[in-house]
This record gives C-alpha cells, sequence and structure tokens, in this order.
C-alpha cells in the first residue's frame, strides 16, 4: 500500500525479498518497477518506491501504536490471487489482541481471514487510517486456513519508517466512523 504522494509504499519482507526491485500493479491497472528501498528481517517489512510524475493517492497511519482490543478492522488486499481474480478484495473483522506482547514481529491479532497473498496488505481502523500491516495466518496442523491474523502494529511500522528517515503524518480520527464501503472506495487506489 502507498504511504506518501511521492510514491513510497509498505509490504512484507516476505513479499519483496530476492531481488532490487518488483512489479508493482495498481489497482487502475497501471503498473510500475519499485525500487526496494530497505528490508527489515525483524518486523517482516519492506519499503519499495515507485518513481511519480504526479502525486499518488496513498493513506495513512493511525495515531495510536496499537489497535485497541475488540474495535472494528477492515483489511483490504489480493487472497489467492488467480483463484479469485487480480482485484482487491475487502474483509472486516475484529482486533483480538491489538498488543499481543510479542517482542519481535508481529505484534497485533485480528479475526479476520488471511490467505497467501494478503501479506503486506494494509488493516485500517474506522477512521480509513492503518493501524497494521498484515503478515500472516494461522494454520492448523492439518493445513486448514483458520480464522486468525497476524500482524505488525502501526507503532512498529512508523519506527521501521523513522529508522530510515522517512516520516509521515498520521490521519486525523473521524468522530462518525467510516462504513467498510467507505474505507473501500476511499482507499482502494492506495491499496
Amino acid at each position: 500500500f502507498v504511504i506518501s504522494a511521492d510514491g513510497y509504499i509498505i509490504t512484507n519482507h516476505h513479499v519483496a525479498a530476492g531481488g532490487n526491485s518488483t512489479m508493482v500493479k495498481f489497482t487502475d491497472g497501471t503498473q510500475r518497477i519499485a525500487e526496494i528501498v530497505v528490508i527489515d528481517d525483524e518486523f517482516d517489512l519492506a519499503l519499495l518506491k515507485v518513481k511519480t510524475n504526479s502525486p499518488m493517492s496513498y493513506v495513512q497511519l493511525a495515531m495510536a501504536d496499537n489497535p485497541p482490543d475488540g474495535s472494528d478492522i477492515v483489511i483490504m488486499g489480493y487472497p489467492a490471487p488467480g483463484r479469485f481474480g487480480y482485484t482487491v478484495k475487502t474483509t472486516k473483522g475484529v482486533v483480538t489482541s491489538g498488543n499481543n506482547g510479542a517482542s519481535g514481529g508481529y505484534d497485533v491479532t485480528v479475526d479476520a481471514k488471511a490467505n497467501p497473498g494478503n501479506s503486506g496488505g494494509p488493516i485500517y481502523n474506522n477512521s480509513g487510517h492503518v493501524v497494521a500491516v498484515l503478515s500472516a495466518g494461522t494454520t492448523l496442523t492439518d493445513g486448514i486456513i483458520n480464522s486468525y491474523s497476524l500482524a505488525v502494529s502501526a507503532g512498529r511500522l512508523r519506527r521501521f519508517l523513522n529508522k530510515n528517515n522517512i516520516t509521515v503524518t498520521p490521519g486525523d480520527e473521524l468522530e462518525t466512523p467510516l462504513t467498510t464501503q467507505q474505507i473501500s472506495e476511499r482507499n482502494r487506489m492506495a491499496t
């Protein structure tokens, strides 16, 4: 997902690893080469950059470092590409643990289902701001995908960006929550 008008993009390390650049396809069908700026193994994050001649649609991080337990969230991404098409999908869920105490890696747990292809997608709060980066789904021992997903909090993402001299302004929380449909429509171009 795009986090700045000048083309910085966040995804997971395990999505972007393996080269110096990667192809990024946007919701409108355009494709661009993205340079891999930095990869962080500890938090499974990657910072990419695409060249742009005009400001890009982007999303903002939430003000809080961790989402509150029990808060509603919206995940946007591309689960099971090919099987479900190549368009962004929207899933609604709840934060089951906004700070699960993990010292490294994933510190947010949500009940929304994640599948291969969701990795690196944004998790939005009801103001449409990023509260976490979806990183992994949990699976049962028999291989059936379970209903929990693990993520990296906005606080850890913010520390990763600051460490790499990227500053983003958090979004203001809205007095009236957005609906899932509004969040999806508003953030689709930046996802």
